[in-house]
């Protein structure tokens, strides 16, 4: 039996709104990759937000970042650090692995290991119409899509929409836990990075 799971979250163009059941975690950072090695990233837009995504990287495939497009009354601004320090995380408590699309990461929890989405098995990013995309990652006893879009055609009604779903492939029942992790870049200001995590059973 399969178990798919959706969790939603908007970043607003005029305002960052949080409406989440469950708390929001303070987590530090990834460190800042190295300028000389950039990301191979594909953008879209609606005109007043932008989204670049990595979508080559063997490491890093899947992150990306959220700015100001042209048509916002402040363009060209962050709203999420620059690709490479905003991900997701799978942690799989049956076999003790987290799995996450983040390069240079560790698994932070004594007793398991860490082990990348992007080499554990298959990734690939596609096009969600003209404004978002999609990743997938195929791995042992898992399925995880991420959908990122953004939404909106005017300023007021504006966000990106961040979805994950998870399917377990094993044929058992598995405990596991899915987090995001959003490096907030709002207004130059880059003290704040939040997590937002579920667990739950997958059967």
């Amino acid at each position: 039996m399969r178990f798919t799971k959706h969790w939603t979250a908007g970043l607003f163009a005029s305002l960052v709104l949080f409406s989440f059941s469950t708390a929001l975690l303070a987590q530090s950072k990834l460190p800042a990759r190295d300028p000389a090695a950039p990301f191979a990233t594909r953008s879209a837009t609606n005109g007043f937000l932008s989204l670049s995504i990595e979508d080559s990287s063997t490491s890093a495939l899947g992150m990306f970042t959220v700015t100001t497009g042209a048509s916002h009354p402040n363009p060209n601004q962050l709203v999420l650090y620059p690709v490479g320090t905003s991900y997701i995380s799978l942690r799989d408590a049956t076999a003790s692995v987290i799995y996450g699309n983040a390069e240079g990461a560790v698994s932070g929890l004594a007793g398991y290991t860490y082990t990348n989405m992007n080499t554990a098995g298959t990734a690939v990013v596609t096009n969600l119409g003209t404004t978002g995309y999609r990743t997938t990652w195929t791995f042992p006893n898992w399925t995880v899509v991420q959908d990122v879009v953004i939404n909106g055609s005017t300023l007021s009604d504006t966000n990106v929409r961040h979805t994950v779903t998870v399917t377990n492939t094993s044929g058992a029942a598995r405990q596991y836990g899915l987090r995001y992790m959003w490096d907030w870049d709002i207004a130059g200001n880059d003290a704040k990075a939040r997590i937002i995590e579920r667990n739950a059973i997958a059967s």
